[in-house]
């Protein structure tokens, strides 16, 4: 028999049974849930070490790489060349650019010795008063004849040259000190002049006047021709 109950309780089983199966289902997606969980984790873990690994690797090499470069580029305290300078010393010039530095170099040597045999001839042969050759003019030549004589210094190589170089230099200054002195002036005048001539009739082959026999080069010359015959 029927009681006016039993529909009411058959409504609460069935409720309670999906709570169950509800249950059940929420459980087994929570399992799934973490299961998903603990495999990512689980690969993530795997590319941790790795990824640490190469991050070391990585942070080495730069290091390696800075301390090199700092190497590389550290003053050289033991006196030897440096790479750059070594390269630097075995540069080759090409034929045209070594012509013209010869030739420079050759125009620092001989042309204060042109301009000195000139000017130094015409204050013998003209004095003090002529409009070219006079005091006020010797004086403003010291302004090129000195550095023009020093720079033939610093590129002369010839030992006996560079020695008449020297001779000149002092007798240039020594005429600057005493340009008011006219003994002094015309004795200094007269030694330069003979100095400069024998180098003009040596050097450039300017035979116009003849050798005067009193310069350094001049008697290696003379020395060397003498040992020939």
């Amino acid at each position: 028999m029927k009681s006016q109950f039993d529909q009411p309780f058959k409504q609460l089983d069935k409720d309670i049974l999906w709570n169950d199966e509800r249950n059940e289902q929420l459980k087994m997606d929570i399992d799934s849930t973490i299961n998903k969980l603990e495999r990512r984790n689980r690969f993530k873990s795997k590319l941790v070490y790795p990824s640490t690994i190469l991050a070391f690797i990585l942070i080495t090499v730069v290091s390696l790489t800075m301390i090199l470069s700092n190497d590389n580029q550290q003053p050289n305290h033991t006196g030897g060349a440096t790479d750059a300078e070594e390269t630097s010393d075995e540069k080759q010039y090409s034929p045209e650019t070594q012509q013209y530095l010869e030739k420079k170099k050759r125009d620092t040597i001989i042309n204060p010795i042109i301009s000195g045999h000139d000017g130094m001839n015409g204050y013998v042969i003209y004095g003090w008063d002529h409009d070219n050759y006079n005091v006020e003019n010797l004086k403003r030549s010291m302004e090129y004849r000195i550095p023009e004589t020093e720079d033939a210094l610093q590129v002369v190589e010839d030992p006996y040259l560079k020695k008449d170089y020297e001779e000149i230099l002092i007798l240039l200054l020594e005429l600057e000190e005493k340009i008011e002195n006219e003994e002094e002036r015309t004795r200094l005048v007269r030694e330069l002049q003979l100095i400069y001539r024998d180098l003009d009739y040596y050097l450039r082959n300017n035979t116009y006047h003849d050798a005067t026999h009193v310069s350094h080069y001049g008697k290696s010359i003379r020395e060397k021709e003498n040992e020939s015959n």
